[in-house]
Order: structure tokens, then C-alpha cells, then sequence
């Protein structure tokens, strides 16, 4: 079968290319973009209150973007900046380096789309959105539209590709005005959306921005009478302000109609140039794909993470099947169905100050580092895949990476209608990484683990078998009592709770400011004056002169000191549900102070203000913040925490608002959004595709809706909450949680320590119907860090006896 494929390499036609640029040459006059196309995002890490997190805060990351889904905004010359760099739009600041021209900022996706046409044939159609060509940069989109663009394609390669020049869609003659180069094109017709802010919290920011594609079927002609919609692109920019990296959510979905075609071969890739330096120092950097290769060929590198084939809805193309697309992918299908990976990008400055990383799920059908000589065009398995450079290093890496799947029509019976890719960018300071020994920053490697490998679930009613502890040294030394659970906790990693020992608010650094002992016994070499220690032990006490083995402990159980009462009797079934999984509760107490001295007892969050409202316990942009202790020997901060009661009633459930994978849309910070006033998953699968909504929910008399989720902040702290919309939504979600003996219905906490690995955030569904006193639960939302799951879950009902099987969540059914 003859395919039309525009994006491919061959000699013959890079002739014709060089025989028809000269055709088009013009005097290049760059107008601004509208300032409304870009978007930046300023992170607040070095003015906030993690003292306890391992590696550095006084810098923060700062993320541009454009309506089309680059990581650059042309307006602010900001792309992905931190500290002294900005390798998406050098150099840091709002300046634009001399050796780096805003033409040679190259940062976004491309999209390659071959099909079959029920009776226009092969078609071929492609689009691009990288900021820059090399020759020209911004405007809007661009129609490469040249005569022979019919012929086949080894007649018409080079004739049209993103290197050419086109027509302004959106001008006011386009094919009468002069030919344009710039940083967005296509052959076909592309509609892109205005930037939609989702949710912009004090330490969360999540917007999406949409591309419709389709194939542009009459030369020489704007009326898009007898275009075909071939895909809409959703992607999903979720950025945690504390956090030195950004996440992006690929959503890929098929609007083709089964009239017009039966499927489409996709080629979608994340791309773009790595300029990590400054003026001073060069730009260029080490740099090494960590790749799950190439069988026979390459290096087996591939990261594991738990998110395999039961998070997504169709794998990558497998190149060994005889489809009538051989030829287009190097490795696949992903993800994997079990021992899943991602791939991982890293580039660490010649100067050895910063590391550049970005990764991608799940791991690629084709990549490069040093993609300079593909940048134009999406790759096929004969293709370089360098994961080094090409050249003696250090070097400009340019990066691709590139997901190949198939996308049926719209109407197909399998579902295999949309795509999801993640990728994530991030920037630290240089630790560890090494390009020669091919050692991933360790830094780096914690954000990796909080995405792929995150606490879960499972972790929180499960595996969840540590206990927190606090006390304050004048001394250079200081026993542990219990025993800290010692050096195979290591001490800079995401999720191993190692002891953390602060002076004067300065977190010290086992190794260089105190040395821990081999077994864990204790601490010595402190500096002189009080230091405050926590630290983790698998065994509690009574007395300090008998120890004993336990199972873990929540040290609190937290309610809202303004919620109704509804939440503490929720609290309740909460204490007793952990008691089934042999946890124990170290104190309840309240978010918030009591002024009332009849009423007072332990709270957890930190007061800003002299009042003693909720606006008094954030600061002024609105962040929440975890007090240290209470009363010098119950760690808060750095502790495992229970929540009961929604972000209205609850501050503590206001400040995990920020970071876990079900939210509820705040008002403040979500007014004219969707998401505003409504729960909804962050990582679902839905983003308002055509005919459908946006998985947000909000009770009514007859349903209500609650979260389960947890999340593991970067200052330690376990957080594990129960929610719902409503006040009687809370305690239901308790019931469910807790079992109703009653009624047969099975503890959900039993349930969950059976959980997928990488749930992180359920959404229940509680049903009141006729009888409101006894209702029925469902769960429409199984949600991870990067995606959403169905959970066909087979358990014996510790009430009957009887073997039951409960499908959960979504995927499927969008």
C-alpha cells in the first residue's frame, strides 16, 4: 500500500526542496503575537515553608506557555526558567541572548496523521507547533499549501514540510498575502483555542490549551467547507508552584467519522532545542536519553514506574505487526502490562551548575537527543535514534521523543479513540549527575519518584508501618528512643521519612553537618545550640523503658474547628476503619485555634495573621502552612496526618487542595472555570471533547460525591483525607470506609489495601435515592499522578463470606 508521508527523508527530494526555497525568499518583519496567546507562571518555593525538604529552595521555577502548547511565552521571554537558565527561551530573564535569536527557540510537539479516505484515497497531515523554523518565530497558523501536493508522495516530499514557508489561515487575504514563515504550520487546517485557565490556587496552576486538526482537502483555498476533522489535541498544563518541574497531559483524540475514514496512523512527538547555559558560559550541556531501547541494539534504560497498561486506554504501535505500517516505529507496544517504564531525557550544563530532565510516559516509539537533522519531521524506525550526542560532547542537544498509535473512528466499538502521552520538564541545581556514568541527578530522581512511583493508596492503609517523632538537643549528639528506622532510609530520596534535624529553621545535612550511626541508634557531630529532630521508627511505646513492636501510626485525626459536627462523627468511623488495618491514632485535634478557652485543644495549622478566621491562616497569597510541633514532642510537619472534612470546612484538607489528584474547584481560584464550586479528578481522561463534559461533580438531594485521596508533600508530611461535597457526603464516605456490617457492605479500607499501585485519589459516588439513610456507593474515578484507571476488583465480603466483584472507575466509559 502506498502511503503519502510528507515527513519523510529521501535525497531526491531535499533537490527539489533546494531548487523551490529560493522561490519564496522575503524580507522576514516579525509582528507581535497578542499578548492573550502566552501565559506566565511564577513559582513561590523560596518564599515558602518546607524546611525539611532535602535539597534547595532560595530559587524558583518560573513556566511560559502559549495558547498552542509550547513551553514558551514570546511576550515575556520566559519558557522554563530557574536561576541563571531558561533552555526554552535563553536567556533567563526577559532578555533574549545575542548568540540564541527568538527564530532558534524551538520548543513543542509535532503531529504526522496518515489515512485512508473512503474515496479521496491517501491522505497525509501534519502540524507543528514549535515557537520558531529557524527563519521566523510566533504568528498564527500557517497553511503549507503548494500545487502538486496530490502527487505521491515521492513526487511531493519536500514540497511540503514545516522548513517551507505558507499562507496566514487567519489573515485577511491569505492567498493573497505574501508567504509567511513561523513557528506554527500545517498542510491541513489547525484551530487553536484561547488559553483556558482550569484552577490558579495559591501553590496549584492548571490550565488547557486545544488544537483542532484536520485535513484540508482544496488547493489554494481558506473555505473550510470540505475539510475533514481528523483530531482534537488537549494539553494539559499542571504546574505546582513549589515544585521544580511541569507536568503535561497529551491527550490525543479522534474526531474522524466512520464515512470518512476507519482509522489514522499517528506519530505524535514532544520536541524542542536545550539551550541550558548563559551568555557567559556557552549554552551547550552533557546530555544522555535514558531510553528502554532498542532490542538488540540499544541499551536497556527504561525507568520503572507503576503505571502500566490498566492506566491507558491504547498502547503505542507495536513495529512487529504486519499493519501496513512497518517501518514507522523503532520499539513498542507501551505501556508495558507489567514492569512498566517511562523514558527519561537529561542534560547537566557544561558548567556543572544545572540539570536540565524531561520524561515521558509511556516510554517512546522513537527518540533522539540530537534530533537537529529530524527537527522538521516526525521519525521513522531508519532514523538516527541517538541517545548521545552525535558529535564529541558537550553540545546543543535538540530532543525528540515520539509516541506512534493508531486512532480509530469515532464510532468504534473497542473504544481506541484517544491517546494519552505525559511529559515533564523540570530544572534543578547539579548534585550528582553524572553524563559519563550515566547517573540520574538525585534531585531529579525524587520528582521522578513523587510522579511515577508516588505514595498511594495502597501505601496509606497498607504498607503504611512507620511512627513520627520530635524532640528538641542542646547537645551535639542525641540518642534515638525508639530506635530510627537507620540508614537503609536514605536521607534525600522521595518517600523514605529519614530523620530531619533543623537549627534555627536551617535543615543540616546528614553527612556533612552530622553523622548518623550505622544502626540508626542515634545522631552525633550536630553543631552547638538546639536543634529540633524527627525522626521515623517501626516500633512505639508505652514507657520509655518498654518498647514494642507496632503496625504504624497516624499521629493525628484532624477536623475542621468551624465544621459541623457531621465531620467528627466521620473522624470516627475514620479512627475505627485504621483499626481494622492495625493502625493506630497518636491525638485528634482541629485545624484551627480555639478562642474560646472552654473549647481548645491541640491544632495543626500554622496562624499568619492576629485574627482568628480562615483568612488568618493563610499568608497573603493565600497558602496554608503546617505548624512544626504541638508542644515541642508531637511533630506536625514531616508527620502522618488524617483529614476529615472538605477544603470549605477543613484547612487542612484546603491546603492538600493544592497538590492531590481530586480537587475541589475553590471559588477564589476557580471562578468562571468549570472546575469552580465542583469536585473534580485532575489526571481524568475527559478534557470537554466534543459531546461530553469534564468529569466534575457536584451533589444534589438524590447523589452526593466524596474524595479518598493522599498525597506526600515535600516536607515529609502523610496526608490522608476523607471529603465530601457536602457535610453528610463526609460521613458517608467514612461509612464506606469504615463497612456497614448492617448491610453487608464490605470496608472500603479492606479494599484499597488491594488497590492498583499508583491510585492515589478515588471520587465515590453515594447514591441516596428513595431511602437517604442507606445508600449505595460507586466509584467513578480512579485517579493516579499522570492518569485514570478501571479496576475490575474480585474480594470476599468479610460480612457474607461470599466472593463479589465491583468494577471501578471510568477509563472505559467516557
Amino acid at each position: 500500500m502506498k502511503q503519502k508521508q510528507s515527513l519523510m527523508i529521501f535525497a531526491t527530494i531535499t533537490m527539489l526542496t533546494t531548487l523551490l526555497v529560493p522561490m519564496f525568499l522575503m524580507q522576514i518583519t516579525q509582528a507581535a503575537d497578542p499578548s492573550g496567546w502566552y501565559k506566565t507562571v511564577d513559582g513561590v518555593l523560596d518564599t515558602d515553608y518546607y524546611t525539611l525538604y532535602p535539597y534547595e529552595t532560595d530559587k524558583n521555577l518560573k513556566i511560559g506557555f502559549s495558547k498552542f502548547g509550547e513551553l514558551i511565552n514570546s511576550e515575556d521571554n520566559v519558557g522554563l526558567e530557574y536561576g541563571a537558565v531558561d533552555p526554552f527561551a535563553p536567556a533567563a530573564g526577559s532578555a533574549v541572548a545575542s548568540s540564541v535569536p527568538k527564530r532558534m527557540w524551538l520548543q513543542g510537539w509535532l503531529i504526522n496523521i496518515t489515512y485512508t479516505h473512503r474515496t479521496k484515497g491517501e491522505r497525509n497531515v501534519w502540524a507543528t507547533a514549535l515557537h520558531g523554523d529557524g527563519t521566523d518565530y510566533g504568528k498564527d497558523w500557517i497553511r503549507v499549501d503548494f500545487w502538486n501536493d496530490d502527487d505521491e508522495w515521492w513526487d511531493s516530499y519536500g514540497v511540503e514540510d514545516p522548513r517551507d514557508p505558507g499562507y496566514l489561515i487567519y489573515g485577511p487575504d491569505p492567498y493573497g498575502s505574501s508567504l509567511e514563515y513561523g513557528g506554527r504550520k500545517t498542510n491541513g487546517t489547525a484551530v487553536t483555542e484561547d488559553i483556558e485557565v482550569l484552577y490558579d490556587g495559591p501553590r496549584e496552576f492548571i490550565a488547557v490549551c486545544r488544537t483542532t486538526l484536520y485535513d484540508h482537502t482544496v488547493f489554494e483555498s481558506n473555505s473550510t467547507t470540505s475539510d475533514i476533522a481528523l483530531v482534537e489535541i488537549a494539553i494539559t498544563i499542571r504546574f505546582d508552584k513549589v515544585k521544580k518541574e511541569v507536568t503535561l497531559l497529551k491527550d490525543v483524540k479522534s474526531l474522524l467519522v466512520e464515512k470518512e475514514g476507519y482509522l489514522m496512523k499517528i506519530e505524535f512527538s514532544n520536541r524542542g532545542e536545550v539551550d541550558l547555559g548563559t551568555e557567559a558560559t556557552g549554552y551547550s550541556s552533557y546530555a544522555h536519553f535514558y531510553t528502554d531501547g532498542i532490542t538488540g541494539e540499544q541499551p536497556s534504560e527504561g525507568q520503572a514506574t507503576v503505571y502500566n497498561a490498566n492506566w491507558t486506554l491504547i498502547k503505542t504501535e507495536d513495529p512487529t505487526e504486519e499493519d501496513g505500517y512497518s517501518g514507522f516505529s523503532a520499539d513498542g507496544p507501551y505501556p508495558q502490562d507489567t514492569n512498566a517504564t517511562f523514558d527519561v531525557a537529561q542534560a547537566i550544563s557544561s558548567d556543572k551548575k544545572y540539570v536540565w530532565s524531561a520524561s515521558f510516559w509511556p516510554s517512546l516509539s522513537d527518540w533522539s537527543i540530537d534530533g537537529w537533522n529530524q527537527w522538521w519531521h516526525s521519525l521513522k524506525a531508519a532514523d538516527p535514534h541517538y541517545i548521545d550526542g552525535s558529535t564529541t560532547e558537550p553540545f546543543i542537544p535538540f530532543y525528540i521523543g515520539e509516541w506512534d498509535f493508531i486512532l480509530h473512528h469515532t464510532l468504534d466499538i473497542e473504544g481506541r479513540t484517544q491517546f494519552r502521552g505525559v511529559t515533564t520538564y523540570g530544572i534543578v541545581d547539579y548534585h550528582d549527575a553524572s553524563d559519563s556514568s550515566l547517573i540520574i541527578d538525585s534531585e531529579v530522581q525524587y520528582y521522578l519518584d513523587e510522579k511515577f512511583n508516588p505514595w498511594d493508596l495502597y501505601d496509606a492503609v497498607h504498607k503504611k508501618n512507620t511512627t513520627r517523632w520530635y524532640d528538641t538537643t542542646t547537645s551535639t549528639s542525641y540518642t534515638f528512643n525508639p530506635t530510627a528506622l537507620g540508614t537503609s532510609y536514605l536521607w534525600d530520596q522521595y518517600s523514605t521519612f529519614s530523620e530531619k534535624i533543623t537549627k534555627g529553621g536551617v535543615l543540616l545535612v546528614r553527612g556533612t553537618d552530622y553523622t548518623l550511626a550505622p544502626d540508626g541508634s542515634g545522631v552525633s557531630g550536630m553543631p552547638i545550640g538546639t536543634k529540633e529532630i524527627r525522626w521515623s521508627s517501626n516500633v512505639w511505646y508505652e514507657t520509655y523503658d518498654d518498647t514494642k513492636f507496632g503496625p504504624g501510626r497516624y499521629e493525628w485525626i484532624i477536623v475542621g474547628r468551624d465544621a459541623a459536627t457531621i465531620d467528627s462523627a466521620g473522624a470516627a468511623l475514620v479512627a475505627a476503619s485504621l483499626k481494622q488495618k492495625n493502625k493506630t491514632i497518636g491525638l485528634a485535634g482541629a485545624d484551627m485555634f480555639d478562642t474560646e478557652t472552654a473549647n481548645q485543644m491541640p491544632y495543626i495549622m500554622n496562624k499568619f495573621g492576629t485574627g482568628a478566621t480562615m483568612t488568618d491562616y493563610k499568608d497573603t497569597i493565600g497558602r496554608a502552612a503546617l505548624n512544626d510541633n504541638w508542644c515541642t514532642y508531637w511533630p506536625v510537619a514531616s508527620s502522618n496526618t488524617l483529614g476529615v472534612g472538605g477544603p470549605l470546612a477543613n484547612m487542612l484538607s484546603y491546603y492538600a487542595n493544592d497538590f492531590t489528584d481530586a480537587i475541589y474547584g475553590l471559588t477564589e481560584y476557580a471562578a468562571g472555570s468549570v472546575y469552580d464550586g465542583k469536585i473534580t479528578g485532575v489526571t481524568c481522561w475527559n478534557r470537554a471533547w466534543p459531546g461530553t463534559d469534564y468529569r466534575v461533580y457536584e451533589s444534589s438531594t438524590t447523589t452526593g460525591y466524596a474524595v479518598i485521596s493522599t498525597y506526600l508533600d515535600i516536607n515529609g508530611t502523610v496526608i490522608f483525607e476523607v471529603w465530601g461535597h457536602w457535610g453528610r457526603d463526609t460521613y458517608y464516605a467514612t461509612q464506606w470506609l469504615h463497612g456497614d456490617a448492617a448491610r453487608n457492605i464490605n470496608p472500603g479500607i479492606l479494599q484499597l489495601e488491594e488497590s492498583p499501585r499508583g491510585l492515589t485519589s478515588i471520587i465515590l459516588k453515594i447514591n441516596y435515592g428513595t431511602d437517604p439513610d442507606h445508600p449505595t456507593f460507586s466509584i467513578p474515578e480512579l485517579l493516579g499522578t499522570i492518569s485514570e484507571t478501571e479496576w475490575i476488583h474480585t474480594y470476599t465480603n468479610i460480612y457474607t463470606g461470599c466472593e463479589e466483584t465491583e468494577t471501578k472507575g471510568g477509563i472505559h466509559d467516557p
